[in-house]
C-alpha cells in the first residue's frame, strides 16, 4: 500500500507503491514472503490490496501488513492506520489506527507525523490536544511536508495550541505555498492583502491569489474575478487540509 496515499473519513490519502505486480511474479513473492523476506511481504500485501496479479483481498493484505508492522516497518504501520481508519479488510477502529500511526510517526515518517497531528487535532482515536497536534505538525513540516506546513501555519494563525503569531503563520504557510499547495497560496495572498505577518503588498497578494485561482481555489477565483481587489476580500474558503 503505502509508498504513500487512500480516503479517510476526515482526510483524503492514497496508499501508493513502487510497481505493479505481474501475475507470473506472484508465486515468487509468496515464496519469498514465506521465507521471511520483508520487502516481498510488503509487495505481496500491495498485490492483495490492489488486486495486481490476483483478486483483491484486503483481509490478506491487512494480515501481511500487520506481520511487518509488528517487526517495526513504518510503511506497514502507516498502512494499518489507513485500513483501520477506513474499515478495509478489518472492522474500523480509530483507537488501534491511532496506535499504528503513532508508531510510524515515531520512526520519522513525515506523512504519518502529519496524520498523527490530525488525530490529535480532530480527536480521532485519542482526546483532542492542540498542543500535541502543533508538535507533530512541526515535526512533519520541518521535513518539508507541504500539508503539514500549511496546517502548522493555521495553528499559529488562529492561536491553537500556541499563542497567535501571524509572523510564524506566514513563515510556514509561505513555505507550503511555494510547494504549490493551493490552500496556502490563497492564504498567503490574503496575508499580503491584509498585511498580516508580512508587509502589505498589493502586487505580491495579486500574484498568489492568481496562482491559487489557476490551481482551482474557489475563494481565490472570487477574490480575483468578482471583487474589487482593494474592497472587501474575505477569508472564505480558509480551512485546514
Amino acid at each position: 500500500m503505502k509508498n504513500k496515499t487512500l480516503t479517510l473519513c476526515f482526510l483524503a490519502m492514497i496508499i501508493s507503491h513502487a510497481a505493479f505486480t505481474q501475475p507470473e511474479n506472484l508465486r515468487e513473492l509468496k515464496r519469498r514472503a514465506r521465507g521471511g523476506d520483508a520487502k516481498a511481504r510488503i509487495a505481496l500485501a500491495d498485490a492483495y490490496y490492489y488486486g495486481e496479479g490476483t483478486l483483491v483481498n484486503k483481509k490478506k493484505a491487512f494480515l501481511l501488513y500487520e506481520l511487518s508492522a509488528w517487526e517495526g516497518d513504518a510503511t506497514a504501520q502507516y498502512n494499518l492506520f489507513i485500513m483501520l481508519s477506513n474499515g478495509e479488510g478489518v472492522d474500523e477502529n480509530d483507537s488501534l489506527a491511532f496506535y499504528w500511526v503513532q508508531e510510524a510517526a515515531r520512526r520519522g515518517d513525515p506523512e504519518a507525523r502529519f496524520q498523527l497531528a490530525k488525530c490529535f487535532e480532530l480527536g480521532k482515536g485519542v482526546d483532542t490536544d492542540h498542543t500535541k497536534a502543533l508538535f507533530w505538525y512541526h515535526k512533519s513540516a520541518e521535513q518539508g511536508y507541504a500539508s503539514a506546513q500549511y496546517n502548522l501555519g493555521l495553528k499559529y494563525y488562529y492561536g491553537e495550541g500556541t499563542e497567535r503569531n501571524f509572523e510564524q503563520a506566514y513563515q510556514w504557510i509561505s513555505k507550503s505555498a511555494k510547494q504549490d499547495f493551493v490552500f496556502a497560496q490563497f492564504l498567503v495572498g490574503m496575508m499580503y492583502f491584509e498585511g498580516k505577518g508580512v508587509r502589505q503588498n498589493k502586487n505580491v497578494s495579486e500574484y498568489w491569489l492568481y496562482k491559487a485561482k489557476e490551481n482551482g481555489h474557489e475563494g481565490a477565483e472570487k477574490a480575483v474575478d468578482e471583487l474589487d481587489f482593494w474592497g472587501n476580500l474575505s477569508e472564505s474558503g480558509l480551512s485546514s487540509y
